[in-house]
């Protein structure tokens, strides 16, 4: 008699399963890898916008961190003076300064991107944490001196 497979499918798996198996990694690995990982997955989908294109080499640690970290309002101490005043612009919806290497869509991006960063977190998704996450991230480049 020939011998049946032991193979199964996911698509085998009914939703309960799934579940469980969702509960039992949740078990085995603290909230801290889980977020891990769902950082090095949003990463996998969407890179960061070109003007932070530093962030690539970011490993999932110094992310996290720059999301979940103290809550961080100096973006004084990041960027030149002129970006500064575009931050402010750009929150206010203002135009934005001449001089700034900031433009509009690339505040909008590093603000999106950083949203998405956020969510792979377990906290509370508001603007002062996306704006932390920005300021953070923005801290790893050198545009306070270019």
């Amino acid at each position: 008699m020939p011998r049946r497979s032991e193979y199964w499918s996911d698509a085998s798996l009914s939703s309960s399963e799934s579940e469980n198996e969702d509960e039992e990694e949740s078990e085995i690995y603290g909230q801290r890898e889980l977020e891990y990982w769902a950082i090095e997955a949003y990463q996998g989908k969407r890179g960061p916008p070109p003007i932070i294109s530093y962030v690539e080499k970011l490993n999932s640690f110094d992310l996290r961190e720059c999301v979940v970290g103290p809550l961080c309002n100096d973006i004084q101490s990041v960027v030149r003076m002129t970006d500064y005043y575009s931050w402010l612009a750009f929150w206010r919806k203002n135009g934005l300064a001449q001089n700034s290497y900031f433009r509009y869509e690339d505040w909008d991006a590093i603000g999106e991107f950083c949203t998405g960063l956020c969510e792979c977190c377990d906290i509370e998704v508001n603007l002062d944490r996306i704006r932390s996450c920005m300021i953070n991230i923005l801290a790893y480049g050198k545009f306070k001196k270019y």
